[in-house]
């Protein structure tokens, strides 16, 4: 969600800070991933809230060369395509692909980890799926036509 490494690693920094500071309040030992998860969105929000962001955020073209870099090699441009449609998401439609498509959340977890009802996460979910759906066609298109 940051595209800047150092921003990153000073975010989970802060969440495992403030996790280790509030480990009593976990109730249930077995969501201790969604509780993470929830900390660190709520300070990611809170971080961005007040632009208080140290270093300027990672060129989107560096973020999809570190993608690129970490896929097969005749996959690469897929990666790159992938990071650049991303980008143009609004930010709720990125965070829930990530939550869902990537760190694996149910509905119900993502739900809980964004603080809006389950129905908000469905609907939110499929506008983010047409929408990355567009933006990658639009994108194959665009090369096609070169």
């Amino acid at each position: 969600m940051i595209y800047s490494r150092p921003d990153a690693d000073d975010l989970v920094q802060d969440c495992l800070a403030t996790a280790l500071s509030n480990r009593a309040c976990l109730q249930h030992p077995e969501r201790l991933r969604g509780w993470l998860l929830s900390i660190l969105t709520n300070l990611f929000r809170m971080r961005f809230r007040s632009q208080t962001q140290r270093d300027a955020p990672c060129p989107i073209e560096d973020f999809a060369d570190s993608l690129a870099a970490s896929v097969l090699p005749g996959e690469w441009s897929v990666g790159r395509d992938l990071v650049r449609a991303m980008e143009k998401l609004p930010s709720e439609h990125r965070r829930i692909l990530l939550l869902v498509h990537v760190e694996g959340q149910s509905y119900h977890e993502a739900s809980v980890i964004l603080g809006v009802p389950i129905g908000t996460v469905m609907s939110r979910l499929a506008r983010a799926r047409h929408g990355l759906r567009a933006l990658l066609e639009s994108q194959s298109s665009a090369a096609r036509m070169r």
